[in-house]
């Protein structure tokens, strides 16, 4: 600050009273030494004067090259272009003898009091400290929404809902006598299913598309021992990518549909998941022929405040993070719901970490 200021009161006392020239120590004090690189320009584009750190910076602006004009400084230094002609501040890194420095540099119009433009004054600071500083606060914000996340992907963990274990085993317990071997399969089911929801390292936010429609696979399977014929599943993608995908997406799309679009018909319906590839993305949507709802009710599942259903706004904000779109949801009341998104194609296996 202190040398803005003074870098004001000198172009202003070399255009209108050439004050520093009788108080020649203030000159070098105030203006010759500043930490900040300061090069006055007058009305035509010329350099009036630089300060010794702006000549450190930029040797174009010694004494020796006075006829060289601002537009051809910028011209050969392409960080100070956006100067010419505006009045903004702007960040740029060099390498110095040093090492790497983060700069700022703004243009200043000075005027008088009466508002006539005189000049401007280019400052050039040195904010290396400043940018570390914010470098390392983004590093710790970004460590702070990583644990959320994890933290978040373990209360996900934790959604596997009372009744359907219940129910699941009161449905074991019945076959255990009729028919065993069901009993048997149906146990290995939910065991593998339990293991694929919940015992999981939260740190990997990712799984490869081939395990979660195995774990859809295993949810079906449990459900259908209950429901029968009332679910009716069928599963669209083939081959299937090498891909990787947000864990706990697929499954709870299709586990919605089922809970709220198909089992409150009495004679159920069907969820058909099914995948396109399209030149750039992957197409994902999930479909029922279930109870449907009003445009008003897509619009409250998708809110943040939404609480029912297997968290659709938050694996609508989760593809947002991930992918910069979310989901898509189309339905009508009586004829059914297709939620949809897309996964980009990328070069790298894994787009959530």
């Amino acid at each position: 600050l202190l040398s803005v200021v003074s870098g004001v009161l000198y172009l202003f006392g070399i255009f209108q009273y050439n004050l520093f020239q009788v108080v020649p120590i203030a000159t070098d004090q105030i203006f010759r030494d500043a930490r900040d690189g300061i090069l006055l320009v007058d009305l035509e584009n010329q350099i009036a004067d630089a300060n010794h750190q702006m000549m450190r910076l930029y040797p174009d602006t010694e004494p020796k090259h006075a006829r060289i004009s601002f537009g051809e400084i910028c011209r050969l230094h392409p960080e100070l272009d956006v100067m010419c002609d505006g009045d903004d501040a702007e960040s740029f890194s060099r390498n110095l003898p040093e090492g790497e420095k983060t700069f700022q540099v703004r243009a200043t119009r000075i005027r008088t009091d009466d508002g006539t433009a005189i000049g401007k004054m280019i400052t050039v600071s040195d904010v290396t400290s400043f940018a570390e500083t914010q470098k390392l606060l983004e590093q710790g914000l970004n460590n702070a929404v990583f644990r959320a996340e994890t933290t978040e992907l373990s209360f996900l963990q934790a959604q596997i809902k009372p009744h359907f274990l219940n129910n699941t085993l009161s449905v074991i317990s019945s076959l255990i006598s009729r028919d065993p071997s069901r009993a048997k399969e149906l146990i290995a089911d939910l065991g593998e299913f339990l293991v694929r929801q919940c015992y999981f390292e939260v740190d990997s936010p990712d799984i490869r598309l081939e395990e979660e429609l195995e774990t859809i696979d295993l949810y079906i399977a449990i459900q259908k021992a209950r429901f029968g014929d009332r679910i009716r599943y069928t599963s669209d993608i083939a081959p299937v990518p090498e891909i990787r995908i947000p864990r706990l997406l697929l499954q709870p799309l299709v586990e919605n549909a089922i809970r709220h679009g198909i089992l409150p018909k009495s004679e159920g319906g069907y969820v058909r998941l099914s995948m396109e590839d399209l030149s750039n993305e992957y197409l994902f949507s999930v479909e029922d022929d279930g109870v449907g709802m009003a445009e008003e009710k897509v619009k409250q599942l998708l809110s943040p405040d939404h609480k029912t259903g297997i968290g659709v706004a938050n694996l609508h904000r989760r593809l947002l993070k991930y992918y910069g779109s979310g989901l898509a949801i189309t339905s009508e009341p009586l004829k059914g719901t297709r939620v949809c998104f897309s996964v980009p194609k990328r070069e790298e296996e894994s787009p959530c970490g």
